[in-house]
C-alpha cells in the first residue's frame, strides 16, 4: 500500500497547491476511503478566495476535500 497520497493544500488566499501528504491510518471507528473523483463546488471557491474557511480556528494550511465520489479502502476495528 502507498505511504504518501495527493492533497489540494490551502496555503492562503489564492494559493492552493497540489501536493503529497503521509497516508492516514484507520483509527478505531473510522473508514479510510479511496477518492475515485473530485470536483470543486461554491463553498471551495469562497474558501480559495478568503485563504481559509469561514469557521476555521487557525490560518494553517488546510485540505480542500468533501466533494467527492469515494469508496471504501481500509476499515479499522468497529466500523459499522
Amino acid at each position: 500500500m502507498a505511504t504518501t497520497m495527493k492533497a489540494a493544500i490551502l496555503h492562503g488566499r489564492e494559493d492552493i497547491r497540489i501536493e503529497r501528504v503521509p497516508v492516514p491510518e484507520a483509527a478505531p471507528g473510522e473508514l479510510i476511503v479511496q477518492v475515485g473523483a473530485a470536483l470543486t463546488c461554491g463553498t471551495d471557491l469562497k474558501v480559495y478566495r478568503q485563504g481559509r474557511h469561514a469557521n476555521a480556528r487557525s490560518h494553517d494550511e488546510s485540505r480542500l476535500d468533501h466533494s467527492d465520489a469515494s469508496y471504501s479502502k481500509d476499515a479499522a476495528v468497529h466500523v459499522k
